[in-house]
Order: C-alpha cells, then structure tokens, then sequence
C-alpha cells in the first residue's frame, strides 16, 4: 500500500471534517490557528511513519531517517510549508552526504 493511503486509513477524523476553504482550492495556506476544518498538512503521513515505510528500502535505520526528516522540516520550515517528497529527497540527500563524510574520514 502506498504510503499517503497507508497513513490515512482507519482515520475516522479525515471523512468527518470539511477541508478548509483557505487550502483548497488553490493551494492557499490557513493562517487561523482556531480553524477546526481539516487542512492539507493533516494529510501527510507522520515522520515515524514515513521511516517506517522507507527503512525497507534505504540503507539507513528508521532513527536516522526519523532525524533527518526531522532536520529537513526545520530546514523548510521558515520558508513556507514543503511537501513530503521535497523533506524525503532532502532527507537522503543529508543521509548520503553523511554516510560519505564518514567514509573519506
């Protein structure tokens, strides 16, 4: 199951609020902190369970993958929201390049 589906199913919250109309459409961004409607971010699939589904698949433990998902969301986040694939190639571009600091040391 691909991992936006798998982070979504079983949640209940998701087919009983409304989108907010500030995200869609249009691709606006909610700036209302009291907003109760359900917003495009709430979609994502969490880090834990990004790791999850990516440790099959990377050379890299799910804590390392959970932190550098981490640091790519700080990274991003004074510039705007970023979508789950901009903070994963992020995130094993930062890997990489430290698996090969580590080896040429």
């Amino acid at each position: 199951m691909p991992l936006k589906a798998r982070a979504l199913s079983g949640r209940q919250d998701v087919i009983l609020k409304r989108l907010c109309q500030y995200e869609v459409p249009g691709g606006g961004q909610c700036r209302d902190a009291s907003c109760e409607e359900l917003h495009v971010w709430e979609l994502e699939p969490s880090d834990q369970d990004t790791a999850q589904f990516l440790a099959g698949a990377w050379p890299f433990s799910e804590a390392e993958i959970i932190g550098a998902l981490r640091q790519a969301r700080k990274t991003q986040g004074n510039k705007g929201p970023s979508s789950l694939e901009t903070r994963v190639a992020e995130s094993y571009g930062r890997l990489i390049g430290q698996r090969q600091e580590v080896k040429s040391a």
